[in-house]
């Protein structure tokens, strides 16, 4: 075959290069180019021209370029090529081959110039596809740029030669951006080559925007404006030049780099252009990017930008969905998955900050711990990647730091204040997330040192502060934080250095600058303006109380009253609660006319306020921390107001402030009725279905993708959060919305009892008085405030309701009849003549720990000389006045030693089935209903579709745990080995979302220890008892204490012995007496066994150990 001829044979493969076709025809031309060299012997010349055609077809097949985009490189970048597989052998066997035979073709006459670029390119970038690291591809970029220049000085000008000048200048220009270089130089070189290409050229909007993404990077991890400037001008270059062509595979990829760098630069400026423009551009990716999660994520990104920078609250919750959705539909290995969960974390973090959801705060620390498992591995492949772990590490210790102070736990922080430590080292002075970070830390040392009334740590702290003023160039989104934070640290410092003196004026001026700085640049994000002047004021507060200048103080009342006219668009501002509580102390420090009476209901507000902050969790838990200080400050109030002689408002703020968690599970009940009643339908729905607000979004992944990250360190992680047939579970706005709803139509949701609403159910249940007790302070005796069921209001004067905290049972009982009990009952006995008199004690803070039916007095106790039972708050009261009482032995059931290790449990349930029950249902080891599991309890209680029981005797362990939430009653195991054992208060309080509200009630005996005794949160009165009543039960009878299974078993045959004609509050004071009588007589009933250890030698059934534990709530 003559040269001639063989050059025809190779007409094939110029005819697919230049036309395209099927890969099959690519293969075929392949193959029949092969076997010409191989057998054939062609010149030198025309073996040249095959190799080169060979080579260019091999790596076509390679990196997928598409049918017809290889006659010249200006197609090719009119259609982008998607590579296979490189790390596959075969693949990059292929690669290395087409590579090797491009080689020959540099500076050879015989080969045209088109052909010459089109090898330049393919043997330059053969090394940097096969690059697995960026490092590597970085070394590999510059060694590209090296060899293009060679060919570039071999090759004459002609057809390519322009593309290869692009593509050189984009290596040189990356290098000198990775290399810290100065970006003006090589952006306008970029800038003009791409002008010189025109409009039609798809080589120069690709290479603006590579630029731009390269610059985009390095301004994120230095905080350079000039960079992000130049980075926001060659991404949006390069995508206006991309935008026409919608069928371009970068078409899409190239809008979402320029939509993220206009959502930085809008969240920078705060500019309303670049707010919109913005907000446009993540508009169009979330409708026309694709199925690609990143265009989910984009769309959350628009949501946020609405909700954050246009104050649009309602979009808050669409930007949670839309970011949670995209990270579901990503695989972990995804180059943005680290980057969605962050944001997921960080917005969720967000919801924190602006609206005081305590589950927010918690989720985000959850994803933003996923990130950065994720981060921590791409940063040993990626170094560059490190500084987002930073990032997320301090953002992580923040929220972990706030959980811990949340939880009480102020002594436990000290590793996530290392986290803060290192990421603010480590982050370059300029980059976005360092200040706020700094910020956190400042904070951190102030509480912590505070906490530990270490002077220098505050003083550190203070001084971080200080230089949050002085940052890069101002940040619309943070400055007006930024400037008040600084204020503050300025003023502390002053304040420190003058060791309790006068600061100096100069300090305290510059100071007080700063924040009405900060002031006046609020507004740039919700909630800012309220934030601002709340911190202004607090600072004027603690001035006036260190200098005495009443100047500072009637700023500081201008200021509040400001913040506070606010709040009317800001209800759920995290900074509303402190804002109307420092309005009221001002307003009471000044004093002036009328001000005492605007202080009790600033501080009324205040307690509203934290209402609504337990209202918004939806898990007790978070509902415990919300209210942590609720109760202090309830009896604060009530005090002012009792002052000035308003026992209503007394009421109303001790109302306010106790069993708030309790009260919220029952108040959920009543929701649905409000919203329809103020025509909000779609809420009402919508609060019905979710069970009052938890939301959850579907994760979407297959199988086998989790299975593959098994072995790795975050695989773990990953697996427990989301996986197939998982939902990931995200704090809802629904409660935002239904209060906000509510709030609108002037309904609440837990509007406290007025005096005769109690009047009436005090009434009702058959008890003559509600009792407040307000603990003393450290030079206050105390109050007692008492509410006749005749709804008059009588203050009875204790003689000092200062609890010895370290007294034993026997002291304390002593102290609360002297001080306490003894007036009262004293004056009780006024309103009740010829009887007893009935009393429903209300004790508030510590006081919840008394025994206040076992006080001693004049060698009597109280329960000798009235009838005492104890309720959580009057609203639980009226709840209970209104819920009817199942006739007692309609159905009984009981539990009997469900652990097996409680062997008078056992002879306890016989005999009160024996004697009183012959019908009652019996669960446990040897009962015919069933063994006692936490389900089966859970069963005797009232539902939509069921009554439950009307006598439900619980005889059992209990535990009383480290958080109210978690005390639980010890059962039978279930089948399920994942089921737990354990019915905490927390799974009986659920169960109130299923019953009816005023369905009849059954009567709870917890023959336990520890089911009335919480460890924290006193005033919330959370114990298994209470949650009882809660869940449906119209009386529970609980127990403070351990007491000898035989004693426990006396004093419940006797309960249930006088129940036969007394109300429980009654037959529980009768079977306490009968245990003081010394006379005592068994009845009959009563089991030999039981009747023997109740008499044998050395048993004193008067000591108050045995009998004193037992309480009574309710009807």
């Amino acid at each position: 075959m003559n040269d001639e001829e063989f050059r025809e044979q190779l007409s094939g493969a110029v005819r697919h290069l230049a036309e395209g076709g099927p890969p099959q025809d690519r293969d075929a031309a392949i193959g029949r180019i092969e076997a010409l060299l191989r057998d054939e012997a062609p010149s030198a010349e025309s073996a040249v021209m095959a190799e080169a055609l060979l080579g260019i077809l091999l790596y076509q097949r390679v990196i997928g370029l598409p049918a017809g985009a290889g006659h010249s490189l200006a197609s090719v970048f009119a259609s982008p090529p998607v590579p296979r597989d490189l790390s596959d052998p075969a693949v990059r066997a292929e690669l290395d081959r087409a590579a090797a035979l491009l080689r020959g073709t540099q500076g050879n006459p015989s080969v045209p110039a088109e052909l010459q670029a089109f090898a330049g390119l393919i043997t330059a970038s053969a090394a940097a596809l096969k690059a697995e690291t960026l490092p590597e591809l970085d070394q590999e970029i510059v060694s590209m740029g090296g060899l293009l220049e060679q060919v570039l000085a071999g090759m004459p000008p002609g057809p390519g030669h322009a593309e290869l000048q692009g593509i050189a200048l984009w290596c040189r220009a990356s290098a000198a951006i990775a290399a810290g270089e100065p970006a003006g130089p090589v952006v306008s070189a970029a800038e003009a080559l791409a002008d010189s290409l025109g409009e039609t050229h798809l080589l120069g909007p690709m290479l603006l925007a590579e630029l731009g993404a390269d610059l985009a990077r390095r301004a994120e991890e230095s905080g350079d404006g000039e960079d992000l400037e130049l980075a926001g001008r060659l991404l949006s270059r390069g995508w206006h030049g991309i935008a026409p062509h919608r069928d371009h595979p970068l078409w899409s990829l190239a809008l979402r780099r320029n939509a993220g760098a206009s959502v930085v630069e809008a969240v920078l400026s705060g500019e309303s252009g670049a707010r919109d423009e913005a907000q446009r551009l993540a508009g169009l990716v979330a409708r026309e990017g694709g199925d690609e999660p990143g265009s989910q994520f984009f769309a959350g990104l628009s949501s946020l930008l609405l909700s954050y920078l246009h104050g649009e609250e309602d979009r808050f919750g669409d930007a949670v969905r839309d970011i949670a959705t995209a990270a579901g539909h990503m695989h972990p290995e995804h180059e943005m998955w680290p980057v969605t969960m962050a944001m997921l974390g960080a917005t969720l973090s967000e919801e924190w900050m602006r609206n005081d959801g305590l589950e927010g705060a918690a989720a985000g620390e959850a994803y933003l711990r996923m990130a950065r498992r994720r981060l921590e591995d791409v940063a040993r492949m990626t170094p560059s990647a490190s500084r987002d772990l930073l990032t997320v590490r301090g953002m992580s210790a923040l929220l972990g730091i706030k959980q811990k102070w949340d939880d009480g736990e102020f002594d436990g922080v000290d590793q996530h204040i290392d986290a803060l430590k290192e990421a603010v080292a480590g982050l370059p002075r300029g980059h976005v997330m360092r200040r706020s970070l700094v910020a956190g830390l400042a904070a951190t040392k102030i509480g912590r040192g505070a906490r530990r009334a270490d002077v220098t740590e505050i003083a550190e702290g203070a001084r971080m502060m200080m230089t949050l003023a002085d940052g890069p160039p101002p940040r619309a989104v943070a400055e007006a934080g930024m400037k008040g934070l600084a204020g503050m640290g300025t003023i502390l410092l002053a304040m420190i250095e003058a060791e309790g003196g006068r600061p100096t004026d100069e300090r305290i001026t510059g100071g007080l600058h700063l924040l009405e700085q900060a002031q006046d640049l609020a507004g740039a994000a919700p909630g800012e303006a309220v934030i601002t002047r709340s911190s202004r004021a607090g600072v004027l507060l603690a001035l006036h109380r260190q200098t005495g200048d009443d100047d500072h103080l009637d700023e500081a009342i201008r200021v509040l009253k400001e913040g506070c006219a606010l709040l009317a668009k800001d209800r759920f501002n995290p900074v509303a609660g402190r804002m109307l509580r420092d309005l009221a102390t001002a307003l009471e420090r000044r004093a002036g006319p009328g001000e005492r009476e605007e202080a009790v209901a600033a501080g009324l507000a205040a307690l509203e306020r934290m209402e609504e902050d337990v209202l918004l969790q939806t898990d007790v838990a978070y509902g415990l921390t919300a209210v942590r200080d609720a109760a202090a400050y309830s009896a604060t109030v009530a005090s002012s107001a009792l002052d000035l002689g308003d026992c209503e408002a007394a009421l109303a703020a001790l109302e306010r402030g106790r069993g708030l968690v309790l009260s919220a599970a029952t108040a959920s009940l009543s929701v649905p009725d409000l919203l329809r009643s103020g025509g909000e339908e779609r809420l009402a729905e919508q609060w019905e279905l979710t069970g009052g607000g938890r939301r959850t979004v579907r994760w979407d992944t297959l199988p086998d993708q989790w299975n593959a990250l098994r072995d790795r360190s975050y695989g773990d992680l990953v697996s427990t959060v989301v996986g197939t047939q998982m939902a990931a579970p995200l704090p809802s706005d629904l409660r935002h919305r239904v209060l906000s709803a509510l709030a609108e139509a002037g309904r609440s949701v837990l509007p406290p009892p007025s005096s005769g609403v109690l009047a009436e159910a005090l009434r009702r249940v058959g008890m003559d008085a509600l009792v407040y007790l307000l603990p003393g302070r450290v030079r206050a005796v105390g109050r007692v405030l008492v509410l006749r069921a005749d709804g008059t209001f009588t203050q009875v004067e204790p003689l000092d309701m200062r609890f010895p905290v370290s007294a034993g049972l026997e002291e304390v009982c002593d102290w609360a009849g002297i001080a306490v009990m003894e007036p009262l009952v004293r004056a009780a006995r006024e309103w009740a003549p010829g009887r007893e008199p009935r009393l429903t004690l209300v004790p508030m803070m510590a006081l919840r720990r008394v025994h206040w039916h076992a006080a001693r007095y004049g060698g009597r106790h109280a329960c000798e000389d009235a009838v005492i039972s104890y309720i959580a708050s009057g609203r639980q009261l009226a709840d209970l006045a209104g819920r009817p009482s199942r006739p007692l032995t309609a159905n009984v059931a009981m539990v009997a030693d469900p652990t097996r290790d409680l062997p008078y449990a056992g002879l306890e349930v016989d005999a009160l089935r024996a004697a009183f029950y012959p019908f009652g249902r019996v669960y446990g080891p040897q009962g015919e209903s069933g063994t006692g599991r936490p389900a089966e309890v859970l069963g005797c209680l009232p539902t939509g579709d069921r009554l439950g029981a009307s006598l439900l005797h619980l005889a059992c362990h209990a535990s009383s745990a480290a958080t109210p939430e978690a005390s639980y009653l010890k059962l039978a195991a279930d089948p399920d080995p994942d089921t737990s054992r354990s019915l905490t208060a927390a799974r009986i309080l659920r169960q109130a979302s299923g019953r009816p509200a005023g369905a009849p009630g059954g009567l709870v005996v917890l023959s336990a220890c520890r089911t009335d005794l919480t460890p924290s949160a006193h005033d919330e009165a959370l114990t298994l008892a209470t949650a009882f009543l809660v869940a449906g039960a119209a009386t529970v009878v609980g127990s403070r204490w351990a007491v000898p299974d035989d004693r426990t078993a006396g004093l419940m045959f006797m309960f249930h012995h006088y129940l036969a004609d007394a109300s429980p509050a009654d037959a529980l004071r009768r079977a306490q007496m009968w245990m003081l009588d010394p006379a005592r007589v068994c009845p009959p009933a009563m089991p030999e066994r039981l009747r023997t250890a109740l008499t044998a030698p050395g048993v004193d059934l008067t000591d108050m150990r045995c009998w004193a534990a037992f309480t009574h709530q309710g009807r």
